[in-house]
């Protein structure tokens, strides 16, 4: 018999029914705009749980106000919405993050949580927006990532930020707020050798940023006109960028687009630099510096590439954070992606034969289909497809960068000549769909059944100023795969997409990849099957179900959840979607058991269980 279980209850309860609390919490203030609250606590538990507690409730702290016995704390920047979620995981463990409307109230409470020192809560909520949030830090990648980037606590959420933007760029430098950026924050991310930008790109990119800072510094509508600069307004730019230029690799941007797009501005480059650039691309046979040298040479190597003729490294990184996604497993344990190819069909045969041949039984798969250009025009007619463009504001440079190096294809000479592109794939209008398939093909003339499948296509993927892409996830997962032998030619995603027969009728997933044609058909150019694998870092903290637990689990048993299941205080709030980090606009409604008065100030209400609400137990 385990007596912690009645142990865990019998404090648990102390939440709703003692009547012997010594600490009075107030909470909210009219200076921050948030309304005032008080709780009442004890200090022995908060203690017990907290390294701010013990310290702030010692009782050689002469600093704090007591009234007799009871000990006097504020918290006026603490929303009591907040705190209530606080108390409640002190007492009791529980803390339930998927309740409604619960993403108003992520950031708060992780700053509330790390201001109280509650760091298994702070360590629980990274870890929950890292493995089941991943579209919500899409949205939000820039504020989280200045907040987490600015304390150690915060770690394992900064951590996650940056490998995003490294795998998405866009998810940062597209976006108009991205010059609001700090540069601390951004420094962290340019300093990265993994980075999936040209280094080009990076440059021209750090130049918006730094231009965009307060004072704006050139009001030109051409950026790389400086015949209107003053020596003050290259001083102003050197200083905004000096800490940013030792993590440059200005030894691998092509000469062309260095005399374009940096030579401008090379009175803020050192002098060395300057000279050893000079060198490389005007005197012949010129090898470049060594390594023991002050300038950065090492390469950067996004951390997803993939051997394909038609997407690249960067559309690579949005195919592996949509798989994560999907799977929250592969998620947990911080897996390293690999795309290893099975079969191209210019290269092995267009056949369904040799697709089974090679393919099945491989475990998860990745489909691309190069679809034939003829069947791309007047895309934009159709109402059903939506295009996905949310990341594609803000770039100024649009137009203006030379892609002359988008498959590595190339080799650099001098000032006066271009990149070889060895590469004659045409781009300028180009489409590519395709599906993932978390299950192995197997030939087995029936449906497979998964909720982690999904189709897409990408917009010009070559391009990387391209983010245009449409993303369709399954609806009816009974039919999600289509596995047929080699006897049949619809092999595909539930009706939606068979590229051997070339078929692409919307209708067992959320919604169609291409624009509608006569008969809803296409013709496949080319296409491409990669092996998807998962391979676990060891040198990285990973996700055990220690650290997560899922909503229905709890470390205290049934048993004590079903006895306090109907003293649980229900909290239902109507949150201003609008005003996400604000929490001084929240109107709340709130009912509960008020533990016998032991929260002051609530306003009143039906009372209600949690049972609409699985909860989370972490101690």
């Amino acid at each position: 018999m385990d007596l912690t279980i009645g142990l865990l209850r019998d404090i648990g309860k102390l939440y709703y029914e003692a009547d012997d609390y010594n600490v009075y919490i107030t909470v909210g203030g009219a200076d921050e705009g948030i309304e005032i609250e008080t709780f009442k606590a004890h200090s022995v538990i908060l203690r017990s749980r907290s390294t701010y507690f013990q310290n702030v409730l010692s009782n050689n702290n002469d600093e704090i106000k007591k009234d007799g016995e009871i000990f006097l704390l504020k918290f006026p920047t603490i929303h009591p919405d907040v705190f209530r979620l606080l108390l409640k995981y002190i007492y009791t463990g529980i803390c339930n993050l998927k309740e409604l409307d619960m993403h108003i109230m992520y950031v708060p409470l992780l700053l509330a949580a790390d201001e109280l020192s509650l760091l298994d809560l702070v360590k629980y909520i990274q870890s929950h927006l890292i493995a089941n949030e991943q579209s919500w830090l899409h949205e939000n990648i820039i504020h989280i990532f200045q907040i987490s980037s600015h304390s150690t606590t915060f770690s394992l959420l900064s951590n996650h930020c940056c490998e995003l933007i490294c795998e998405i760029p866009s998810l940062l430098f597209s976006t108009s707020s991205f010059t609001r950026l700090e540069k601390f924050s951004l420094l962290m991310i340019i300093k990265r050798d993994d980075l999936n930008l040209d280094e080009i790109d990076i440059w021209q990119y750090l130049l918006q940023w730094a231009i965009n800072q307060d004072p704006f510094l050139n009001s030109s509508d051409d950026i790389y006109d400086t015949s209107s600069w003053t020596k003050k307004d290259f001083i102003e730019l050197e200083n905004r960028l000096k800490d940013f230029l030792p993590f440059i690799r200005f030894f691998q941007i092509p000469g062309d687009q260095l005399y374009e797009f940096i030579w401008p501005f090379k009175k803020i480059l050192p002098k060395q630099l300057k000279s050893q650039l000079t060198k490389l691309h005007m005197t012949q046979n010129s090898e470049l510096p060594s390594f023991g040298s002050s300038f950065n040479l090492s390469l950067r190597i996004p951390r997803y590439k993939i051997d394909s003729l038609y997407i690249s490294p960067r559309n690579a990184g949005i195919l592996n954070s949509w798989i994560k996604t999907s799977s929250k497993s592969e998620l947990r344990k911080r897996d390293e992606t690999e795309f290893k190819l099975l079969l191209r069909g210019s290269r092995d045969g267009m056949d369904v034969k040799t697709f089974h041949k090679l393919c099945d039984n491989k475990g998860p798969t990745l489909i691309l289909v190069k679809v034939l250009e003829s069947n791309n025009d007047d895309d934009d007619d159709d109402s059903n497809h939506t295009i996905n463009k949310r990341h594609t504001t803000g770039n100024i440079f649009e137009n203006r960068i030379l892609r002359n190096n988008e498959n590595g294809n190339s080799k650099v000479r001098r000032f006066s000549t271009s990149v070889i592109d060895n590469n004659n794939t045409n781009t300028d209008n180009s489409t590519v769909i395709g599906g993932y398939n978390p299950l192995s093909w197997s030939s087995s003339d029936k449906y497979k059944q998964t909720t982690d499948s999904f189709i897409f296509s990408f917009k010009n993927p070559l391009k990387c100023e391209s983010n245009e892409y449409v993303l369709s996830r399954i609806q009816n997962d009974r039919y999600a795969i289509r596995d047929m032998s080699c006897k049949f030619n619809n092999i595909g995603f539930g009706h939606d997409l068979w590229w051997f027969s070339g078929s692409c009728t919307q209708q067992y997933y959320e919604k169609r990849i291409i624009p509608t044609t006569h008969a809803n058909t296409f013709v496949m150019e080319d296409y491409e099957v990669f092996q998807v694998i998962h391979s676990s870092e060891k040198d990285k903290e990973s996700f055990g179900e220690e650290e997560i637990l899922e909503e229905n689990e709890s470390i205290i048993g049934s048993e004590v959840k079903s006895e306090l299941k109907g003293e649980m205080k229900s909290v239902t709030s109507e949150l201003n979607n609008d005003k996400l980090y604000n929490m001084k606009n929240i109107s709340v409604n709130t009912s509960i058991n008020e533990r016998d008065d032991s929260v002051l100030n609530v306003g009143g209400g039906d009372n209600k269980s949690d049972d609409s609400f699985s909860e989370v137990i972490i101690l």
